[in-house]
């Protein structure tokens, strides 16, 4: 009976509670930035300055001072001054660059402000439209692909209060560099090359950016 009575206690003594596991931590999302802007620049061979468009998109890490960057922008219609084509007449044309890059960023924070360097490859779009003043006038459209290398310094100020959270809104200033690797010249079919285009951008700009933290 003593051993009976032992056997039911241990059956009828509750087992101890066990905490749960705890749950795994996930890391924050990416934060993503959209940062649009106007720009002021100089091109070789060029004496007036050159407004561009400035468009970009910034993804990390949260927290983290290496990231990824995409550049789009153009500029507006630029004009060219032939030289004479042999027959006594001077001729122009009108051309943009659509261009687009891709490649890290590393931001250094400074409290509310931060600093961005960035580095890509690029391609670009060259429209142009030319006229030739012969007899009669000859108006043609052509197109050209290049490639280049994009380098962009950048100092940005962002406030929380501007937008709501976890949105933040905030100003930049942005100094930047684009190279094209090829020669582009302007000339018509079987006739030696009436102009070059510039072969790099000089380019100083400010707009604002918009995105989640940081």
């Amino acid at each position: 009976s003593d051993l009976a009575q032992r056997d039911l206690s241990l059956i009828t003594t509750p087992s101890p509670k066990k905490n749960p596991p705890p749950l795994p931590a996930f890391p924050p999302p990416p934060s993503l930035r959209i940062e649009a802007g106007l720009a002021a620049g100089l091109a070789q061979s060029e004496r007036a300055p050159t407004f561009f468009s400035l468009l970009t998109a910034d993804r990390s890490p949260r927290d983290r001072m290496l990231g990824a960057r995409a550049f789009f922008g153009g500029s507006v219609p630029r004009q060219k001054d032939l030289s004479p084509d042999g027959t006594g007449a001077t001729s122009s044309a009108s051309w943009t660059r659509l261009y687009a890059a891709v490649g890290p960023r590393y931001r250094l924070p400074i409290s509310r402000l931060y600093l961005d360097v960035s580095t890509g490859a690029a391609i670009a779009a060259t429209l142009v439209d030319g006229v030739f003043s012969n007899a009669p006038p000859i108006s043609l459209r052509s197109y050209g692909v290049d490639f280049g290398i994009l380098t962009s310094l950048r100092l940005a100020y962002k406030n929380r209060r501007w937008a709501p959270p976890p949105a933040n809104l905030g100003l930049f200033f942005e100094a930047q560099v684009q190279a094209w690797l090829r020669p582009q010249a302007l000339r018509l079919v079987g006739e030696s090359p009436l102009g070059t285009l510039p072969s790099w951008d000089l380019l100083f700009g400010a707009g604002v950016t918009l995105g989640t933290a940081p």
